[in-house]
């Protein structure tokens, strides 16, 4: 990813006004290049922020038009630059510098400077090098005789080679398009025509799979690409200086803003989806009288979810921060530094890693440096316990006193005066042996369940259900349970040890216990006299099943107890 910094204020923002709700906080000023006032009005041209191999931190890259060069500056911590290093270039005035990131890893980069010869005669010079701070040697790929105020590099057809697209700053100056070759780039098309345009990037702005093209100008411009290789002009709005493109009302579909040449008013248009610009407008800045637009950037600068815009004017002592909310798509507050350094272009890019958009520029009399930038999300409701009057975003952390306890978590409810919370004051089973034993219970409402109770297991096809020792509900097949007769009494029941049997004189009987689980445990013949030993037998409920001589004589329940 390509992160274009074109240089940007490097004003310094005071702590008061930083404070305002939702603002990000950019109050911390790392300079890079000090500011020296001296005439001459030399500028910092051009910066970008790019990460090289085995790097925790990016670096910046800018151009300067004083001496006509190019440096590197590394961070060895946050905001701690390293001493420059000096790209091998051939002795040009470079004006633009683009990276086109096109290889297997960042150090297949190649980079592509647009340069004026310093000749008499206007020439332009595009040289590319792919290792900035190696030892490769830069090569002259574009020689022409426009002198180009912007060139744009970007793999236009997908196969895996860049293209270059050139600009020049006049009137009705067509867009040209020129593929690589292996000694260079060769013109190959045209893409419409600019009036006086500094800046030109490409997007896809109707979901095609094509890259179309955006040219800010008088007027800016955008050209749809079509699949028979033509182009539509779809958008255009007069004196626009600088563009954006990224989706502003969450639809997600890119829209356009811009700041126009005079510095009065910005416009935002709005991408129905098919690169059709509708709805828009030309929104006035709070101050009049302040010319000079010169740069516009977007980024989500207070973690809300929503891309903001940041504008710059040449002229102004102030850098102008768009709030956007998505339902409220013109709150303005503007950033006041403490000085005019002069500053021309802007962007946003985190460069210390924690996660917040800071601030690069540069611009007049060679000055660099970075507004570091502090959002402090938390929680910004006056009515939450935990509400953080230093957060600037709402980070969704807001807790809430609820209906029964305060924010301290003390009970408001404990009417009975007990020590019981009334959330708390719940009845069941408070006897810790039963099945249904209630932990929260406060108060026992005669509910409890234990083995031997009856219950219904819900099986039609079993009787006698009652709760077995694992609490659960069981019952007795219907094979073994038929009406107990006056010829058979067990005794005791429940048993502890023993249990005599009681048959009708002269009968002799065949007894059968069986588990609940219809698991046979004891057999064996009886009569009138017999007792069976049970002392072995495991408590609960077991069902007997007697079989006279010449009948069933019936089934019944035992519980063993010991």
């Amino acid at each position: 990813m390509r992160f274009s910094l074109l240089m940007f204020s490097t004003m310094l923002v005071s702590v008061a006004q930083a404070q305002l709700d939702g603002l990000p906080q950019f109050d911390t000023y790392h300079s890079v290049v000090p500011f020296v006032s001296s005439p001459g009005g030399v500028n910092t041209a051009e910066v970008l922020v790019h990460s090289f191999d085995n790097q925790e931190l990016p670096s910046l890259v800018f151009l300067q038009t004083l001496d006509s060069n190019a440096y590197v500056v590394h961070q060895s911590a946050p905001f701690e630059w390293s001493p420059f290093q000096f790209p091998s270039l051939p002795m040009l005035d470079y004006r633009n510098v683009e990276v086109w990131e096109g290889g297997d890893s960042l150090s297949g980069n190649q980079w592509f400077f647009l340069a004026i010869d310093p000749t008499p005669t206007d020439h332009s010079v595009v040289v590319s090098t792919s290792d900035l701070l190696g030892d490769s040697s830069p090569q002259v790929v574009l020689e022409s005789d426009i002198e180009f105020s912007n060139i744009h590099v970007v793999d236009m057809d997908f196969d895996g080679t860049p293209e270059l697209l050139t600009v020049k700053y006049g009137n009705n100056i067509p867009i040209l398009l020129w593929d690589m070759m292996e000694d260079g780039f060769v013109l190959t098309d045209t893409i419409g025509y600019s009036n006086y345009s500094s800046q030109l990037t490409s997007a896809d702005l109707n979901g095609d799979s094509l890259l179309d093209i955006v040219t800010a100008g008088s007027p800016a411009r955008i050209h749809v690409s079509q699949p028979d290789g033509s182009w539509n002009l779809s958008f255009s709005a007069p004196g626009l200086r600088d563009t954006e493109i990224a989706d502003f009302n969450g639809d997600g579909h890119l829209d356009f803003a811009a700041i126009d040449y005079y510095g009065l008013t910005w416009t935002l248009a709005f991408n129905d989806g098919s690169g059709n610009f509708e709805g828009s407008s030309a929104m006035p800045f709070p101050f009049s009288g302040q010319l000079y637009g010169h740069s516009v950037d977007a980024a989500d600068l207070n973690q809300d979810g929503a891309m903001d815009l940041l504008f710059t004017k040449a002229t102004s002592d102030s850098v102008f921060v768009w709030r956007n909310g998505i339902d409220n798509m013109a709150e303005w507050v503007p950033v006041k530094p403490v000085a005019d350094l002069g500053e021309r272009d802007i962007s946003v890019v985190d460069l210390d890693g924690d996660g917040d958009m800071d601030w690069v520029g540069g611009g007049a009399y060679l000055h660099v440096g970075v507004h570091e930038n502090h959002v402090n999300p938390g929680c910004t409701n006056e009515e939450a316990c935990n509400y953080n009057d230093m957060a600037l975003t709402d980070d969704g952390s807001c807790e809430f006193a609820e209906d029964y306890y305060d924010c301290n978590g003390d009970c408001l409810t404990d009417t009975d005066g007990d020590g019981i919370c009334d959330e708390l004051e719940v009845e069941g089973c408070t006897n810790s042996t039963a099945c249904n034993y209630d932990l929260d219970s406060t108060e026992d409402n005669g509910t409890c369940e234990f083995p031997g109770d009856p219950c219904d297991d819900g099986d039609e096809s079993t009787s006698n259900d009652v709760i077995n020792d694992a609490c659960e509900c069981e019952g007795t097949p219907a094979d073994f349970v038929q009406e107990s007769d006056d010829h058979v009494h067990l005794f005791p029941n429940p048993a502890h040890d023993f249990l005599r049997i009681g048959i009708s004189e002269g009968e002799w009987t065949e007894l059968t216990i069986y588990d609940l689980t219809g698991q046979m445990v004891k057999k064996q013949i009886v009569n009138s006299s017999s007792i069976l030993d049970v002392r072995s037998m495991t408590e609960g409920v077991y069902m007997v099943v007697l079989k006279g001589s010449t009948r069933h004589m019936g089934t019944q329940k035992l519980l063993v107890q010991h």
